[in-house]
Formats: structure tokens, sequence, C-alpha cells
């Protein structure tokens, strides 16, 4: 390597190099190198910082290898380099020159250089003023940190940038740091953070106390939903998340994330009100209406009563069947009402399935005559399932019905059948009707949904809703089939046999 320097002046460069920056080397050892120049030429060759000495007008006295290559010349180039033009902003290289003249050295300056293909590179410097033979030299000692810079850059953009809350504070409430997302969640500025006190900020003390138990006993909390206030009193609420760095440079930090809830809760506890006032509104509904249609039915009777002829009027006929479309309404409602609020009860019994399921077939025949087929359970024997009896009933008139509105009367077909598999009775109700489109099926039992049909545009949504329920409050499953549109549709349920011979 050419420094401009005679091999002869090895020895007085690095006694320079020794009285400046190496005096720990204090030995007979060392000392012995020194005056040999080994110890010289092994420390600049191998060092993995930059070395170089330069005057005031920026020429280069002398250099070693890893300065070269961090400013990206071989070390005959940089020898005709002015030192000053490697500084990207002019302004670092006049205050370094200022502090260097007061206080003789600067210490860890952090400076942006450029480099001979123009790129930028990052600088961890050490400036030391020395005089060799009476002559002021800068000492600089140089390592390059741009792999650091570029990955602390990295970091500050997503810390600025994060969707959500990030900061520091420590174990007395004060903010240390936090992103922009941050502020905008406590609703503070730049200038606030080191008036406000977070131990200050929670809605509820005792959300405090519990968080900062929990932080002393195993030093981080996770999903946390905390209420806070905003320094102009406004309450908001936040998802947090919170871990304890023990000794962070020299004290106990607190890192944060958290994310606005503050609109979804006030969604939620809108809802909850909703749902409130809905199931309230069922509940008053439903009374209401009992007593008007018992008036009504009663009236009917007390007419047909006095009147025996208006038994077979059409008209008094349809008052019959509405006030009996209330009557189910009612009390569908009714029961949805109670199956919410969890108070919905069954009067379960022992019965012999297959003799009650003739009593309900019978009703069907009646009223479907050839269009409704039963196929009889081909087990011989008894089988005995614990029930209520009048809300399975419930559920077979509800599928017959579904079937009877959603297929054609001239070629109506509906079929019922009943098969025993592994202790459990399995009920089919068949239709040939409008059958169910795939995107439909998962939501047919949902509540108060209607899909309309070919044959159908009318419907409550409860029907369906109310068979699911009372299926599964027997410990039941039900569910339904069907290949499309107008390829009909098949409703199954099962119930567990209590006993059978």
């Amino acid at each position: 390597m050419s420094t401009g320097f005679e091999n002869s002046r090895y020895l007085r460069i690095f006694k320079f190099l020794y009285s400046v920056k190496y005096h720990m080397y204090d030995s007979d050892e060392v000392r012995s190198l020194i005056e040999t120049g080994a110890l010289y030429k092994f420390i600049t060759e191998q060092a993995p910082i930059g070395i170089g000495i330069s005057d005031f007008e920026g020429n280069v006295i002398f250099y070693n290898k890893k300065i070269a290559e961090i400013l990206g010349y071989t070390p005959v180039e940089l020898k005709q380099v002015d030192m000053r033009d490697t500084f990207l902003d002019v302004r670092d290289r006049e205050k370094s020159l200022r502090e260097l003249l007061e206080k003789g050295r600067v210490v860890n300056l952090e400076i942006q250089r450029k480099r001979k293909d123009g790129t930028t590179c990052y600088t961890l410097t050490n400036i030391e003023l020395a005089k060799l033979n009476n002559k002021p030299y800068i000492l600089n000692l140089t390592l390059d940190i741009t792999d650091r810079k570029e990955a602390e850059d990295l970091y500050r953009l997503l810390f600025e940038s994060a969707p959500i809350g990030i900061g520091t504070s420590n174990e007395e409430g004060k903010i240390l740091t936090c992103n922009q997302k941050m502020l905008e969640i406590m609703g503070l500025t730049d200038l606030d953070t080191n008036e406000v006190n977070l131990l200050n900020t929670y809605a509820d003390p005792n959300q405090r106390e519990q968080l900062m138990k929990e932080l002393r006993i195993s030093g981080r909390v996770k999903n946390v939903e905390l209420q806070r206030i905003q320094p102009d009193g406004s309450e908001y609420s936040i998802l947090t998340n919170t871990e304890k760095i023990v000794h962070f440079k020299n004290e106990e930090v607190f890192l944060t994330t958290a994310l606005d809830i503050t609109d979804r809760k006030k969604v939620e506890i809108m809802r909850v009100e909703l749902e409130q006032q809905r199931q309230r509104f069922i509940e008053i509904a439903t009374h209401e209406l009992k007593n008007p249609i018992s008036s009504i039915k009663g009236a009917i009777d007390a007419i047909q009563l006095i009147h025996p002829e208006l038994k077979e009027n059409q008209f008094v006929d349809i008052i019959g069947r509405n006030i009996k479309k209330l009557e189910i309404l009612t009390k569908g409602i009714s029961d949805i009402y109670k199956f919410e609020r969890g108070v919905f009860e069954l009067n379960k019994e022992v019965v012999d399935f297959c003799d009650f399921l003739q009593g309900e077939v019978l009703s069907f025949q009646i009223l479907l005559g050839s269009s409704f087929i039963f196929h009889s359970c081909d087990h011989h024997g008894k089988i005995l399932v614990e029930m209520d009896k009048d809300r399975i009933s419930q559920v077979l008139a509800n599928l017959v019905d579904n079937a009877v509105n959603n297929t054609p009367k001239d070629t109506r077909k509906i079929e019922l059948s009943v098969t025993l598999k592994k202790k459990k009775i399995v009920i089919n109700v068949k239709d040939n009707g409008a059958g169910i489109a795939k995107n439909n099926l998962e939501k047919i039992f949902d509540q108060f949904i209607t899909i309309p049909t070919k044959y159908s545009s009318k419907g409550t949504g409860i029907g369906l809703y109310l068979c699911k329920k009372i299926v599964e409050s027997h410990q039941g499953i039900i569910t339904v089939r069907s290949d499309g549109l107008d390829k009909g549709s098949t409703f199954k349920f099962s119930l567990p046999v209590y006993y059978s011979t």
C-alpha cells in the first residue's frame, strides 16, 4: 500500500497513533513491537475500522485499506480525494470541525458520506486533533454502520406507518416513545407526551390496578380491552398488549401495542340495546296478541252456537283458518323468545313412537289425501322415545306444511318414512317440489330467513328455525338435502331411542 510515507516513517506515524488512540498498550512486549513497526503494520492492515490521517485542507496523509473500502475507492485513488468532499451534508462537516477545534475531539459522530460511485453510506466516526512534527493533523477512525442505519430507517418507517398504536413507557406512566397512530388514539400531540401521565388516563382505576398487577406477576398482558380517557375528557376503547422489557437503557420499560376499538364497542353496545328492545317487543307483542285472538275465537264459537247454520259458512271458515294461523305465528314468536332467553321447557315423556306417529299420519292423510304417502317403519317391535309429543308433532306439521307450500297441487307427492338406525329413530319428509339451490341449503334453518320459490313467495322464517331448535333440544339432528331447483327436497331429523324391542 502506498501511503506517501517511506518505510522509515512508519515508526513516527504509529507512535502518533499510539499516543492518540492506543495508549492502553503499555507493556515491554508491545513497546518492542512498536520499535520494530510490526504492531503498526498489523493494526492498520487488519483493523475492522477505517483509519486515516488528513490535514486541514483535506489532503490524505495516511489511510488503511478499510477506509478506502468504506468510501468505495482503491488505495491509490483515495490519495487524490479531498476528504472534506466526502461529507454528504456540509453542515455535518462544519459542525464536526467546530467541535474538533473547541474540544480537540469528536466522539461517536453519525454522518452520511459520499462514496465514489455516487451512493451514500453511514459512518460512526471518532475524530481527534493531534500533532505530528509540530503540524496539526486530523486522525479519523471510521466504522461503517450503513446496514444498521438502513435497518433503523426501515424499522422507523414501520413504526411510524403502523396501523396500530405502538409506544413505550416507564412504571411511573411517563411516555418514552410512541408512533403517530398511538398519538391519534390517545388524542395527543408530540408536545403533550411530556405532560401526560398514562396512569391517569384509565377510565376505571380498577382496570389500571389489575393490569399493573398482572404485569408485575407475569411481565405481560395480552388482548385486554381497556377504557381510557383523552385530555378533552372523551372516552375511547383499546385492545392492548403490554410487555415489560427489563432494564432497557437502565430502567424498566413497558412496550405497548394498542388497537382502537372505540367504534366497534359502540356498535356492540348499540347491538345489545337493540337486542334488548327486540326481545321486549316480542314479549309485549305475543302477550298483547293473545287477548284479541282469544276474543275473536270466542266470538265465532258463540255465533256458531247461536246460529248453527254458520258452521258451514265459507266466510266464517276463512276467519277460523286465519285465527289458527295467527295462533301458530304468535306461539312461534313466543317460542323463539323462550329459546333465546334459555327458558324454553319440554314436557318429556317416554312414548311408543310408532303409535304416536300413526295419529300424526292420519291427520296428514285426511288433509292431503293420495298426495301423502307414508312408509311405515320396518321394525316390528316397540320403539320408545323420550320426547315432548306436542313439540315433535309441531316439527312434523311444520315439515309437511313446508312441503305442501313448495309443491304444485296437481302433481304433489309428499312421502314420510321412518327407520331405526343405531339407537336412533330417523324420520324423512320428502317432496317433489321446488327444491333448494345449493347456496341456500346452509341458511334454510336460520331465524327469519325466507326463500321464495315458484310455488310460494310468503313465509315468516319461523317454522324451520323452530324445527331445528326443538329437534336439537331433544339431542337430535335435523338436515336437508336437495339436488337443486325443481328437484325436490328431503328433510331428515333423528331422535335418540330410549328403548326398543
